[in-house]
């Protein structure tokens, strides 16, 4: 199966639909996404967040066109989030594949990514490479990705030297970092000198402050979320490191996330079938007042499928880290070594 169709599979049982609709409606209006790639694509360093914006701490959101309460109050699960649960309660041995396909399909509408993440198949990601940078062991390559609605975002490509066709652990970063930043992270160097490459995409309004906030209130106002559009991001990453870099293994890749870059790459565990497992080292409620101010992570269509989400059963191996930057490199490159097949050096 080819990663187009490998990562359509789930969008397409949520979608109900035979093909990509050729233009979302949640992003005809695209200027809250494109915003993102202002000035947080020149990653000049983390800005503040603005007292004056409530943002999350706004008490409600229209979502999906039903207001919801955004506040301590548990928000009261759904049917459907009920039934989930009891089929992922079932032992392993007694869940069947249309538990899976159930879960999946309600964590693409969850995040509001039914026809944007259906679309990820027809899309182009136009990808300019920088001149290669000679490091200790390894090249960087800087990248700039390009998407006719998404807009623009950058990444960092590091690969080993003297290495054939080595696998790729894409390593989503956190607030306040770069990818050139992920990169030099000790895991990411660790990876790097077991013969892994690491590629980097900036996850983008991470070091805007407040923005951040703004552009995800506007997103859920649409429909979607911006969790829903760095899935989306990351899947078309994930198509172009397979398809277009032959000196890369790209159908060998694991996701390393670091903080707010848990949430795509635990999000991907679950919907990439091609992933090979994915390390994380946060684990979110989705909710507005666990981490008031941060935008990303309130997402209510998947507050109320958490412990599915972090539960066992997932396609691919999941493993939750104390900090995906500095975790003891060994046994950490270890594990994702293993998922990958690939040996030391």
């Amino acid at each position: 199966m080819t990663r187009v169709r490998a990562v359509a599979l789930a969008v397409l049982l949520a979608s109900g639909c035979g093909g990509p609709p050729a233009t979302p409606p949640e992003l005809e209006s695209s200027d809250a996404v494109r915003d993102l790639s202002g000035e947080d694509a020149q990653a000049t360093g983390p800005t503040h967040l603005d007292p004056e914006h409530p943002g999350l701490l706004l008490p409600e959101v229209e979502y999906f066109g039903l207001a919801r309460t955004f506040g301590p109050p548990t928000v009261r699960r759904s049917d459907l989030a009920v039934q989930l649960q009891a089929a992922w309660d079932r032992a392993p041995a007694q869940r069947t594949p249309g538990d899976l396909a159930a879960l999946r399909a309600a964590l693409v509408s969850g995040m509001g990514g039914v026809s944007l993440l259906a679309s990820v198949p027809g899309r182009t990601l136009q990808v300019e490479r920088g001149p290669p940078r000679p490091g200790e062991g390894w090249t960087d390559t800087p990248l700039l990705l390009r998407e006719t609605q998404l807009g623009v975002w950058s990444a960092v490509l590091r690969a080993p030297v003297g290495v054939a066709r080595p696998p790729v652990v894409v390593f989503l970063h956190g607030h306040g970092d770069t990818p050139q930043d992920a990169v030099e992270f000790a895991v990411a160097t660790a990876l790097v000198r077991a013969g892994v490459a690491v590629f980097a995409p900036q996850i983008r309004a991470f070091m805007d402050g407040s923005r951040e906030s703004q552009v995800s209130w506007a997103l859920l106002e649409r429909g979607t979320s911006l969790v829903a559009v760095h899935v989306a991001e990351v899947m078309l990453a994930l198509r172009w490191l397979a398809e277009s870099n032959p000196q890369l293994d790209g159908r060998r890749v694991a996701l390393v996330g670091h903080s707010g870059g848990s949430v795509p790459a635990v999000l991907l565990g679950w919907l990439d079938d091609d992933v090979r497992g994915a390390a994380f080292d946060m684990q979110s409620l989705f909710n507005a007042w666990d981490n008031p101010g941060i935008g990303e992570e309130a997402v209510p269509g998947l507050h109320e499928l958490t412990d599915a989400i972090y539960g066992d059963g997932a396609p691919h191996p999941m493993l939750s880290v104390r900090d995906a930057r500095t975790e003891p490199t060994g046994e950490l490159v270890r594990t994702v070594q293993g998922w990958l097949g690939a040996g030391s050096r």
